[in-house]
């Protein structure tokens, strides 16, 4: 920004100039992200329709089953944070992306506790804030799932490493972009995108899969939801944190 007075570049002229760049970037990643191979476009298409599912299901469009609508809270929370990390997501914050991510996997293994021990979810509904912070912290869901010898969706190893990009200090800023300094957000990376991209649609797709027996939807509805799902899993492409040891590797220069 050396080419900006310090009046430009303080108070609200900040603000100016970075909602241009991310504004830049969100254009970039639009125009973009059709062209990403074969797997790319169609995932980002399949998760709209994805999201509106459970978007839908979560505000009883389908009818409502009353109760404490406690699972359907739940899914409108990952909708609203799926939807924010896109938005991170095209403007190039990638790392904040993983992050939001993140919040979604934690939730994913928390609605398998419920479907594997049904009085967890009892248990749960009733407890007040402090319980479950003790009894239903990211860390004590896993534990639990770990003890029953159920599958765990987000391991220990995959929610390390989406706290790695962002939520923990370990790597630099927008550690997406290989070839430069630490840099802010709203700056492109393919990389970036088509990671941020597969690892939010691995946990929507995960909790789409585990939570449709928990909110009493129609047979059909139901059936569409398992069939979209299926559908985006197939669409995942290989551009994951499982892969960014080995990219630095060939990527980066000594």
């Amino acid at each position: 920004m050396s080419q900006y007075t310090d009046d430009d570049v303080e108070g609200d002229g900040f603000y100016t100039i970075m909602r241009s760049l991310e504004d830049s970037c969100d254009a970039q990643s639009s125009e973009a992200l059709p062209t990403l191979g074969e797997k790319a476009p169609k995932l980002h298409t399949t998760l709209g329709t994805l999201l509106s599912l459970l978007d839908r299901a979560s505000s009883c469009y389908w009818g409502c089953q009353g109760g404490d609508h406690a699972v359907e809270y739940l899914t409108g929370g990952v909708c609203n944070s799926a939807r924010a990390a896109l938005r991170l997501m095209c403007m190039g914050f990638y790392d904040e992306a993983l992050t939001v991510s993140r919040s979604i996997a934690e939730r994913v293994n928390l609605v398998s506790l419920f479907l594997y021990d049904p009085d967890t979810l009892t248990e749960w509904r009733s407890a007040d804030e402090r319980v479950r912070r003790r009894k239903y912290s990211a860390v004590q869901v896993r534990l639990r799932l770990e003890q029953g010898d159920w599958s765990v969706p987000t391991d220990q190893d995959r929610y390390s490493k989406l706290s790695g990009y962002g939520a923990h200090p370990g790597h630099s800023p927008q550690h997406f972009i290989p070839h430069g300094p630490p840099a802010a957000g709203g700056l492109y990376s393919e990389i970036g995108l088509l990671v941020s991209l597969n690892e939010i649609g691995r946990s929507v797709i995960l909790y789409a899969g585990i939570c449709n027996g928990s909110m009493n939807l129609p047979k059909e509805v139901s059936q569409r939801l398992r069939d979209v799902a299926v559908e985006a899993a197939h669409q995942l492409g290989g551009a994951n944190l499982d892969g960014m040891d080995e990219y630095w590797e060939k990527n980066v220069p000594k």
